[in-house]
């Protein structure tokens, strides 16, 4: 949207929220386990695991092109989480290609925010966790990561696979100043707008 602010409150009128029952989503039990890869793309969408990954058996995960992981990897930034994430991650050897960003609660990914102001101490009242670790972990074996396992972390920038141009974005609207918040309007308007509008996939 070329204004945000308005469209989220034009959203909030008709946006009606309400809990869905998660058991009639188990839909990875009926995914046909062989497709026609030459014609389709398969992609599995997961997000907001909060360090939960390991509850979702990689056996009951059909095989498939890509999965899409948008964010909230971590409970609060911790980077044994993110490390024991990125272990899972390399355990799906039947998905080719893993695409995923941080979100709000991968406090430690936000690399300028995190240490400045103290923001951590809201967190972390012991004193910060390792930033460097968690970053080494996700951003800094970028390269690695992708030609050995195909995991591909975004922020702010694109990936194409199988035709398909994906662009991720870990930010999202100010909530009590949490990691990659941005404020509505301007700021908003100026960063969402860099986003190019050749796109097939966005992930924010």
């Amino acid at each position: 949207a070329h204004n945000p602010t308005d469209s989220y409150d034009k959203l909030k009128i008709h946006h009606k929220i309400e809990k869905l029952p998660i058991e009639k989503f188990t839909v990875y039990k009926y995914a046909k386990p062989n497709y026609d890869k030459e014609n389709f793309t398969r992609i599995i969408m997961i997000s907001d695991t909060h360090n939960k990954h390991r509850g979702i058996n990689p056996n009951q995960l059909p095989p498939a092109d890509i999965l899409l992981h948008s964010g909230d990897i971590t409970k609060a930034g911790d980077p044994r989480e993110l490390e024991d994430f990125m272990e899972w991650l390399k355990s799906l050897t039947h998905i080719e290609n893993k695409v995923i960003i941080a979100g709000n609660h991968d406090l430690t990914l936000h690399e300028d925010w995190y240490l400045e102001d103290e923001n951590y101490k809201r967190w972390h009242r012991a004193g910060p966790l390792d930033q460097k670790r968690a970053v080494e972990c996700v951003k800094k074996n970028k390269e690695e990561n992708r030609e050995k396992y195909g995991i591909h972390y975004l922020e702010d920038n694109a990936i194409t696979i199988n035709g398909l141009k994906i662009f991720g974005s870990p930010w999202s609207a100010f909530f009590h100043n949490w990691a990659f918040n941005i404020d509505r309007g301007t700021p908003s308007q100026n960063l969402y707008s860099k986003i190019p509008t050749d796109i097939d996939i966005l992930l924010t």
